[in-house]
């Protein structure tokens, strides 16, 4: 799969539910960039500094800041912890 970058080996090892779920999935992706790439071109033909802002006013909110995980703010979930184990079992 393209969109993956996953070779024809690396699909066969995939389980068919995974396989199945990342198919649906590909074209929701590639048509993610294909409005993206349509959204540039039509700022790009644009010839008022409105739509060119208000493109990268749009852009600026896609970047949004990642998410980052700060391990000392969790406490470990010891009953949680537990119950997964048992159910392993």
């Amino acid at each position: 799969m393209q969109v993956y970058g996953l070779g024809y080996r690396e699909l066969l090892e995939l389980p068919i539910n995974t396989f199945w779920m990342l198919n649906r999935n590909a074209d929701r992706i590639r048509a993610q960039s294909d409005l993206h790439n349509f959204s540039i071109s039509l700022t790009a033909g644009a010839t008022n500094a409105e739509s060119v802002n208000r493109f990268r006013d749009q852009l600026v909110l896609e970047l949004d800041e990642p998410w980052k995980y700060d391990s000392l703010e969790e406490e470990l979930d010891r009953a949680g912890l537990n119950r997964l184990r048992a159910m392993m079992r």
